[in-house]
Formats: C-alpha cells, sequence, structure tokens
C-alpha cells in the first residue's frame, strides 16, 4: 500500500509571518522616525528645521511636509503625541498593509491641506505633530468598530466614539480652543485645530471611499485586501 501524501496548505501562516514582520518594520520605522525628529529636544530646543511652513515648502524644502508630524515642542508633547498615534496606529492590525497606509496617508494630507485653506496661523506658526493624524486614525477605527453588524455593543459603542469625536472638533473649530486645553500637564506649543478637522476629514473620506468600493464589488468586509 502506497504512503498517501497529505498536503498541508502553509500559505495562511506564512501571510502571519509575513504580516508579523511588516508590523515590527513598520513600528521601528516609526520609532526612527521619532528619535530623528525630536533628539534636539535633548538640547532643550525642538527641530524647527522640519517643522511645515507653507512658505518653505513651496520653496522647495518638501521634506517639511514629510517630517513635520514626527516633530513635537517637548517631551510631554512628545509622548502624548507619539503614545495615542502608535496606540491607534496598532489598534488597526487587522486590516490590510494597503489598506492602513491608504488611511494613514488621507489623515496626513487631510491634516496638512485643510490648515492651508482655513488657518492664516500656519503662515505664521507653521505645524507640527501627530494630533491630526490621530484624529484621522480614531475616525477610522471608529468607523470600522461600527460596522461590525454581529455585535450591537460594537456598533453602538463604534458610532458613539466616532459622534464624541465630531463634537470635540466642532467645539474646538467654533472656540479656536483646543479641548480640555487647561488640563495638559506640559508645553504642547500652539495647537492648530484645523489639523485636527483635516484628519478627520481625510480618515472618514479613506474609509467611505473604501467601504463604496467593497459594496461596488459585493465585498462586505475588506480586512483582506483591496477590491480587485
Amino acid at each position: 500500500m502506497k504512503p498517501v501524501a497529505i498536503y498541508k496548505d502553509t500559505s495562511y501562516g506564512l501571510d502571519r509571518i509575513l504580516r508579523g514582520k511588516t508590523r515590527a518594520l513598520e513600528l521601528w520605522g516609526w520609532l526612527a522616525l521619532l528619535i530623528f525628529c525630536n533628539h534636539s529636544l535633548l538640547q532643550g530646543r525642538m527641530a524647527e528645521q522640519y517643522v511645515f511652513l507653507p512658505t518653505l515648502v513651496a520653496n522647495g524644502e518638501w521634506y517639511r511636509a514629510v517630517l513635520s508630524p514626527f516633530v513635537h515642542v517637548s517631551w510631554y508633547h512628545l509622548a502624548l503625541d507619539a503614545l495615542a498615534f502608535l496606540f491607534l496606529w496598532k489598534s488597526l492590525d487587522g486590516e490590510n498593509t494597503g489598506i492602513r497606509w491608504i488611511y494613514l496617508l488621507f489623515c496626513w494630507a487631510g491634516c496638512l491641506l485643510v490648515p492651508l485653506l482655513v488657518s492664516e496661523q500656519i503662515h505664521a506658526l507653521g505645524l507640527c505633530g501627530l494630533s491630526g493624524i490621530s484624529h484621522g486614525l480614531f475616525a477610522v477605527s471608529a468607523l470600522e468598530l461600527s460596522d461590525d453588524k454581529n455585535h450591537k455593543e460594537a456598533w453602538f459603542i463604534g458610532w458613539i466614539m466616532f459622534a464624541v469625536l465630531f463634537a470635540k472638533i466642532v467645539w474646538e473649530m467654533l472656540s479656536g480652543k483646543v479641548f480640555l486645553a487647561g488640563f495638559h500637564l506640559g508645553y504642547v506649543g500652539t495647537p492648530l485645530v484645523s489639523s485636527h478637522l483635516g484628519g478627520f476629514l481625510g480618515g472618514s473620506l479613506a474609509y467611505f471611499l473604501i467601504r463604496m468600493a467593497c459594496i461596488l464589488n459585493k465585498k462586505s468586509r475588506f480586512h483582506d485586501g483591496l477590491p480587485s
């Protein structure tokens, strides 16, 4: 009697290993950027040469648009922004890598473009920090949670999170102040609340565009990749 060869599909295991390595590489990349853009805090100064200033970017210093989110004005500002960003980025671990980066790029673009359109402060003060991007990723996480039709609690919590974030941003835009600004335990500079709006709009737009593409392609979920 001939031995029967049993085929074992290892593709899923390989995908998990590859995804794990990609996630680890991303994490080390974020940490490297945060160290590079904030090591000057050890000398008591921020890296002003990387702050986003529209005039200087227009004159060819494009790297400011890339590095400015990782620049912070104090150790407290750095800790606050970095922890929030890394936590929210981690919350999207279940997503396809390409979709996560689409979310990020939309949030990134939004938190730069909206202040350019509605704020005069950005021309005088510049823009730095991850709070705008984090607001966008928070919106995406809330919308992802609200899309869970199998668990009513998750659906409810997701929409509550999204509504609270929306209300916070509306209040900030109307008042011109950051919500609970008086409760900060350290220096955070002069936040541009319009960057929070931009991140929120960018992340929400990315989510709904991808969601629409999945509906048109008759896919109810899109964690395994973009519609083909």
